[in-house]
Order: structure tokens, then C-alpha cells, then sequence
């Protein structure tokens, strides 16, 4: 709120989702974020902090809703098209050779089938992947149509580690859109099989130089139908796939159409002679009156239990059918001839029913077609009159069998596989070996993640371990070779979450344990790990000729260095958890990892080169961004447009205690903020290039107005920054760089200490999290003229310095204190309810309202903004 003169005061209301007022807001409203699990308070506070009384209504009490446990949201359908612009020729090699691959791409998005757009760029790369579910047993003969060069991969199961190459495009080969047959021996796989169900990942490239540009996908089934491209409704954007029903089982009406969750469930069932079908204990059917003849049904998606009443006219009787959720009429249900009440019920305990008796007769002759795994089902006396069967709609899985086999016992080592005589340098030669993975020639223990010394030619290599991490905090990887080679690690020890992290390009080699020949393919950027945690990691190697060898080196957070990585840390499996003396296991430290980075944000279409043009946009002020996206540091993309503005965000954890000098290079107009603790609104302003200053990239002294005054830090505390930018035309970029009290200078900062989100604090758990303390912050800054919150937003003492700062009780400011001030009341809300919410002010003189999208103030958006020169009566809501 902006005060000129007069009254002056500041309160918000709000209506909850069932229509109730709370004017101005009183509960649910603290002075820090309410941790989730954290002891739930009541009412409003005192000055004071105490708590002032508790409300006997218990929807005024924070609530916290808990989503159910169990297995992981099935993934949905489509193909993750990833694009990197600006990399020039038509050659795939480029693509893989370019820094930003695989980790950054410029855009992503999903396709809902294998095939992307057609001739909408020049000079750029992309990959489509995806997880393919097998329709049916068989082999399968996969095509590929692209222009410019095309590769297509496919793994034996669903890890990307294990996928090998099956079609690629020889140089300056392409094909018009859907042309599946200029090339039959580049475009045509194979025959490859698959079985029904399972998943298998799949990736295709395209590199595009200019003219024409697209590629597609398609497929031969089994039964020589063909889908070209491969459609929607077996691919899947992760590996967590729904699985097919039983073979002849009806899809549901969604299912048919969008491949995506199911509508209804279906059921194709027959009856000798009449039936009457209930869903959780509703009549949802009755049989067709031809016990000769199937019948489809249809009934909730949430129903859980499926009761059949069975009706004998005369002779043999019995039930057979089959549902879309995968379940067929077997031995397991129940079935009874006894009726009692509620026996269709869900709730109807069944566990003394006996088990339903399955017997041979012939097939249903006509209707649709029920599942082939269906039997015939009925009780013990097969010409009962009426006969009572039941059955849940999803059976649990089987418990383990005790007799199966426990994995071997891990043991010190890394595992080498060889393939001889695999002709080739290059590493996508080995995978597409037909032996390979399953098949080497050869498999070793060695100690290391490196193997011997000029040993043979014509040969694939592959070395896995499973890591157990020795410390937390940032790795640095590190790989040397000859010819070529990759690196994949895990996010766990499972090998299918492997992604490659590094690799040096086609046709390319260095000398032993050379590991800076090619730094940007030799050396990762950090990766987080957790001490204790394990971690799969695999490197592979391609030799045609000459020297061989391979190596991995870590850097450990610690600054330690392992050449080659291994001993102690490596295994052949997943270890077992390492013991106490007394041979307790020890609990590996709880994961305190935030995820590093920096938030990139954009906003489009903002003419002009100073920044109050982007500050002053719509978009801006309301935190609505044209794109964000992740980068590893304080550096942005370079010549990305024109006329548009950025903001990066992180948190910055200071390496040093002592005085920091911060620098910017960018074009055109920059500005660095840092606060003064991890809290956005603390933001301070440090560095504002003049009008009209540019630079070149990493032109870090061209001008005074490009370093910031000395500026103390603590080492290990988090402080958030802002770096913002406006371009017109020409050359665009920021980054920050900084010198530490050291002397060391870090141009751009280091990306080891800057993070996403703030590094979490160390807690004893949600048991001994204390309760939150009611209350709203009051700032006010005196002696600002003027009745428009302008003159607030731009005085230099906001928001870090304010005159006055105070708890008060509830989100009404005090009346009519003083003349020519702004004021600001912050607070964390907790929402009683779901649903819609309707936010009221009443100021004076003029007033806005932020709200965030959780509890982040940088993440703040105005829902409310009184016009020049409007003000209200206290608590005047509807003024």
C-alpha cells in the first residue's frame, strides 16, 4: 500500500470455495512456510506471538491432503520430441557432438505419435524417443522416412542403456515425408522380435541442414498390418506402462480412441442360460437371452467388485467372460447356490464361499470374442438352478515364490564384456552387434573402471560396476580412450534409469589416461550423488585398430581424486549395506540434495534496451514468463532473439566467509540483485549497467558499472540472486561471475554452488518440527511522497531497508498512522479447503495484492491492483 495523505490503512479478505467469508483474513496465516506434518495451529496471534484462542470449526484447521500410496502414475502416451537449434550441416555426428547434447535441449514437447512436424526450421537437431508397448508376439519389421539424415534405436527391454541402432541414413540421404521406400536398405529393419506386453525404449534422429526437414517412424505387426507412423496408443512417454489385458479382451471406449486412462470398464461375458451382472452391488445388465451368444457390458471405472447371478433353465449350465481390466472368469472366483442378502455388495465377505468350478464345454459360437485364458465356470453341481459368483475386479500380484532364486552376492570388481571381431571405430557399431548385450565373447572381473593396454583390434568393450558413493555432494567424471567411447550412470542402481553423461565423438581417440584432449566431451559437469547411496554406471569402448585402452577418473566433492575410479567402491552388483561392529547395518545418511542449477526465465515481444521496459511489462510484474527452463549456471543462452527480456534466479551457498565482488557481461541492458538470506523479498540491488553499456561475452571489465561494491558473505549460507537482462537487436547474453575472498576469480560463478531451490536445513524429522507461529510481518517506509505504489517499488530502500518492521495479528494494518509512507504485509497462508478462492482489498491510498503458486515469494503473481488515485473506507470490500 502507497499512503499520500489522509486516512490510511490496508486489510484482505477472502471467500472460500463454499461461499463463506473470512473479511479480513484471520486464520491459517503464519510467519514462515508450515513444513508439511507440522503441528497444526489455530487462530490468529498476538503481537506478542502467543496464540490467542482456537476455533471449535475444524474447517478453519490447515489440512493436508495425502495422496494414496502404491505403484507410480502409469505414463502416458506420446513421444518426447527434444530440438537443439543452431548447429549447422545435415549430419547426425553434429548433433551428438555438440555440448548442449544430450542434456539441454532448446525445446521439448510432446508428439502424440512417432512423427514430428514437417519443414519449420533449418540447422538444427533433434531426437524423438519413446516406450513402446508390443501389441502382440512376433517379429516386427520398424521403418523409417526423414529428411535430412535419420537414425532409429531400439533396446532389448525398456533401458535406454541397452539400446543398439537398427537404421540410419548414409550421408546426404533423405526421403520426402512418409516415403518409407527410396532407401529399403536404410530405411527397412531387419526382422526383429518382440513379445506381446512388454516395453521396449525406442529413439529416433534427425539432423536437418536446410530445405525440407521431418521424420517418422513406422511399423510391420506381426499379423502384417501396418502403422506408418506408429500411432498413439502403445507409445508412452516413460517406462511405467499400463499392461495389455488378456489377449481378446474388449479396450475401453478411451482406450480405443486416445490409448490414454479408461473411461468405463468393458466385459464380454455369455450365460447358460440367464444372468444378471452387478457392479459393486448395482444391476449395471442383464444377459441377451441366447445362451449360444456373447454380450458386451459397460460399467464404472471405479467399481471394485463384479457379481454374476447365474440362471439355469434346463440341462448343463455355466458363466464365461473377460474384462478390460485384465481379469477372466477362473477358479478363483466365488460361487455359491446359497442366496443371501447383500451377497452383490462389495462389503459382502465371500472368504467361506467356495471356490467357483471350472469344467470344459465348447466356446461361445457367436457374439464378440471373449479372452482365450476364459473359463467356463459354475458350483460343483452343475445343474444348480441359480448360482451366486463374485470376484474383485483387479487381483493383487502373487506373493514371491520361497523357492525362487536370491541374486549372486555382489563382489569388489567392475565386470568387462568383450565382442571380438566388430568391425568399426565408432561405439554405435558394437551396439548394433546382434550379441550385444547378452552375448560377449568374453566376461572378466577387473578392479577398475579401466582395462588393459593394447590388447587386440576389431573389438566392442563394455565395463559395468554398481557405485557405492563415498561421500555426498558434487562428482566430476572423467573419461580417456581409443577409439571411441561412452559413459552412462544411473540415478539409482537400477540400470534402466542409466543416462548417457559423456563421450567422445565419432572417429576420435586419445592417448592413455589423456583426459583432457577434448574437455567438452571428456570431463561431466558435477553430479550429485548421496554418500551410501549405489549407483549403476557403464563405459563402453570401440577399438578398429592401433592402441586400445579405456578409464574413468572421479573427482570427489572432497577434491580427492581416484585414476582410475574403483576399488573399494565398486561392485559387480548391488552391494549389501555396509555393518556396524556388531553387525547392525549402518544407515546411510538421509539424501539432503537439492537439485543445482539455475531457473531461466523469458518473456517475448518487449521492445526497447533498458530494463524498466521489462520490469514495467504485464508479464513481468505477474511472474508469467513466455518459457522457463533449467541451466547448469549463471550463463544464458547466446543470439537466442530479439526484443525480449530474461531473468535468472538461484541459490547461491557461499563458499567462503568474507567480501565478495560480483561482475556482469551481457547485452544489452543487465542488472544484478542478491539478498540478503535465501528469501526472495530481501532482494538488494548490486550491479545496473548504464544505458547503453553492452559487452561481448565474458567481457567482464569493459566498464565501471559492471562490478558490484564489496559484499559480505558467510560460507555456508544460502543467499538468492537475480540477474535480469533486456535486448533489442544484435548480439544477446548474461552471466555472473564473481571473485572470492580468496582471490580466486570464478567467471561465470561456480555451477557447483548454485541450486534450484535452497539447500534444506538439517531437521530432527516432522515429529520434532515445533508449530509454526501465527502472524503477518508489517513493513512500512517512511517519508516517500506521492499516493502510487511506483514511488514505493522504486525507492532505493525498498524492500530490503524499511523505517519499521513488525509482527501483527492479522492482515489489517493499522489505521490512519502517518502520511507519505508505503507499507507491506508478507505472510504464509494455508489454505482450509480446495477449491476456487476470491481475494478482496480495501486501501488507502493505492493497494495491490501477490500471491504465490506455493510458498516461494519469487514465484508471487498480482491478482489485485487498485487503479491511480483509488482508495476505500476500512474494510470496504465491495467499494
Amino acid at each position: 500500500m502507497k499512503e499520500g495523505g489522509g486516512g490510511d490503512h490496508l486489510s484482505i479478505g477472502v471467500r472460500y470455495p463454499d461461499g463463506k467469508f473470512d473479511r479480513p483474513i484471520t486464520k491459517n496465516i503464519f510467519l514462515s512456510p508450515v513444513p508439511p506434518g507440522a503441528p497444526e495451529t489455530s487462530g490468529t496471534s498476538t503481537t506478542s506471538g502467543t496464540t490467542s484462542g482456537t476455533s471449535a470449526d475444524d474447517t478453519n484447521q490447515p489440512t493436508v491432503d495425502n495422496e494414496p500410496s502404491g505403484q507410480p502414475a502409469a505414463a502416458k502416451n506420446g513421444v518426447v520430441y527434444e530440438l537443439w537449434r543452431n548447429i549447422g550441416t545435415n549430419f547426425i555426428s553434429k548433433l551428438k557432438e555438440d555440448p548442449r547434447f544430450p542434456s539441454n535441449p532448446d525445446k521439448i514437447e510432446v508428439l502424440p505419435n512417432f512423427e514430428s512436424a514437417k519443414n519449420f526450421a533449418n540447422n538444427y537437431g533433434a531426437r524423438l524417443k519413446t516406450y513402446y508397448r508390443a501389441p502382440s508376439t512376433g517379429v516386427y519389421i520398424f521403418y523409417l522416412a526423414g529428411d535430412d539424415q535419420c537414425e532409429l534405436w531400439i533396446s532389448k527391454d525398456n533401458a535406454e542403456v541397452n539400446a543398439r541402432r537398427i537404421l540410419a541414413f548414409a550421408p546426404n540421404q533423405w526421403t520426402s515425408p512418409n516415403q518409407y521406400d527410396k532407401f529399403p536398405a536404410s530405411q527397412v529393419s531387419g526382422p526383429i522380435k518382440l513379445e506381446r506386453g512388454r516395453v521396449y525404449f525406442m529413439q529416433a534422429f534427425v539432423k536437418e541442414g536446410g530445405g525440407g526437414d521431418h521424420v517418422a517412424v513406422g511399423v510391420k505387426l506381426p499379423n502384417r498390418k501396418t502403422e506408418r507412423p506408429i500411432q498413439n496408443s502403445n507409445l508412452f512417454v516413460g517406462p511405467n506402462v499400463p499392461p495389455l489385458p488378456p489377449s481378446g479382451t474388449p479396450a475401453s471406449s478411451a482406450e480405443e480412441t486416445t490409448g490414454g486412462a479408461p473411461a468405463e470398464i468393458t466385459a464380454i461375458i455369455n450365460c447358460d442360460d440367464k444372468m444378471v451382472l452387478y457392479a459393486d452391488g448395482a444391476q449395471v445388465g442383464n444377459d441377451n437371452g441366447k445362451w449360444f451368444m456373447s454380450k458386451l457390458y459397460k460399467f464404472p471405472v471405479t467399481t471394485k467388485v463384479v457379481a454374476i447371478h447365474g440362471i439355469n433353465g434346463g440341462g448343463p449350465a455355466g458363466i464365461i467372460g473377460s474384462f478390460s481390466t485384465g481379469l477372466v472368469t477362473d477358479a478363483s472366483w466365488r460361487c455359491s447356490n446359497t442366496l443371501i442378502p447383500e451377497w452383490q455388495s462389495p462389503d459382502f465377505d465371500d472368504s467361506k464361499w467356495p471356490s467357483a468350478v471350472v469344467f470344459r464345454r465348447a466356446a461361445v459360437s457367436r457374439g464378440p470374442k471373449i479372452a482365450s485364458q476364459a473359463k467356463w465356470i459354475w458350483t460343483s453341481t452343475h445343474n444348480d438352478w441359480n448360482v451366486y459368483c463374485r470376484s474383485v475386479l483387479v487381483k493383487p500380484p502373487p506373493p514371491p515364490s520361497a523357492s525362487s532364486s536370491k541374486p549372486p552376492v555382489a563382489q569388489q570388481g567392475v565386470t568387462m564384456d568383450v565382442w571380438k571381431n566388430i568391425p568399426g571405430s565408432n561405439v554405435y557399431q558394437l551396439k548394433q552387434d546382434p550379441r550385444f548385450p547378452d552375448k560377449p565373447d568374453t566376461s572378466t572381473v577387473v578392479p577398475n573402471m579401466a582395462t588393459p593396454v593394447n590388447t587386440m583390434d576389431k573389438y566392442g568393450l563394455r565395463l559395468t560396476a554398481y557405485y557405492r558413493a563415498p561421500e555426498t555432494g558434487g562428482y566430476i567424471f572423467s573419461i580417456a580412450s581409443d577409439d571411441q567411447c561412452e559413459f552412462w550412470l544411473s540415478t539409482d542402481e537400477t540400470a534402466t534409469n542409466a543416462k548417457y553423461i559423456m563421450g567422445l565423438a565419432a572417429n576420435t581417440w586419445t592417448s592413455h589416461k589423456q583426459f583432457n584432449k577434448f574437455p567438452n566431451r571428456q570431463i561431466a559437469k558435477p553430479i550429485q550423488l548421496q554418500q551410501g547411496k549405489v549407483y549403476f554406471m557403464q563405459a563402453l569402448l570401440k577399438e578398429i585398430g592401433g592402441g586400445d585402452h579405456l578409464t574413468v577418473k572421479v573427482k570427489l566433492p572432497s577434491g580427492v581424486e581416484k585414476i582410475p575410479l574403483g576399488g573399494e567402491d565398486v561392485f559387480t552388483g548391488v552391494p549389501p549395506l555396509p555393518t556396524k561392529p556388531d553387525g547392525s547395518p549402518v544407515t546411510p545418511p538421509a539424501s539432503s540434495l537439492p537439485e543445482r542449477g539455475v531457473t531461466l526465465q523469458t518473456f517475448l515481444n518487449i521492445g526497447g534496451l533498458t530494463l524498466d521496459r521489462l520490469l514495467n511489462n504485464p508479464k513481468f510484474k505477474s511472474n508469467s514468463p513466455d518459457s522457463t527452463k533449467t541451466l547448469p549456471s549463471l550463463v544464458s543462452p547466446i543470439n537466442v532473439a530479439n526484443n525480449y527480456g530474461v531473468r535468472m534466479t538461484t541459490y547461491y551457498v557461499a563458499p567462503e566467509t568474507g567480501q565478495y565482488i560480483f561482475y556482469v557481461a551481457g547485452d544489452d541492458q543487465c542488472r544484478l540483485s542478491v539478498s540478503t538470506n535465501d528469501n526472495p523479498i530481501n532482494l538488494r540491488r548490486i550491479v545496473q549497467f548504464r544505458k547503453r553499456l553492452w559487452t561481448r561475452p565474458n567481457q567482464w571489465e569493459k566498464d565501471p558499472s559492471q562490478k558490484s561494491a564489496p559484499v559480505t558473505l558467510s560460507q555456508g549460507q544460502v543467499y538468492y540472486i537475480e540477474a535480469l537482462m533486456k535486448e533489442r537487436s544484435g548480439g544477446d547474453h548474461i552471466s555472473v561471475g564473481v571473485k572470492l575472498p580468496s582471490g580466486v576469480l570464478q567467471r561465470p560463478i561456480s555451477n557447483n554452488d548454485v541450486y534450484i531451490k535452497p539447500p534444506a536445513t538439517d531437521t530432527a524429522g516432522v515429529e520434532g518440527t515445533e508449530a509454526p507461529e501465527n502472524g503477518v510481518i508489517f513493513e512500512r517506509w517512511s517519508n516517500i511522497r506521492s499516493s502510487l505504489l511506483s514511488r514505493l517499488l522504486v525507492n532505493p530502500r525498498f524492500p530490503a531497508r524499511p523505517d519499521v518492521s513488525t509482527k501483527i495479528a492479522q492482515l489489517v494494518q493499522p489505521r490512519n498512522i502517518a502520511n507519505n509512507f508505503g507499507a507491506r504485509l508478507t505472510t504464509y497462508y494455508v489454505a482450509p479447503r480446495t477449491g476456487l478462492y476470491t481475494f478482496y482489498v480495501a486501501g488507502d491510498d493505492q493497494s495491490r495484492l501477490a500471491l504465490s503458486s506455493d510458498d516461494k515469494p519469487e514465484n508471487l503473481k498480482i491478482l489485485v491492483w487498485f487503479p491511480k488515485r483509488r482508495w476505500t473506507r476500512p474494510n470496504k470490500f465491495n467499494q
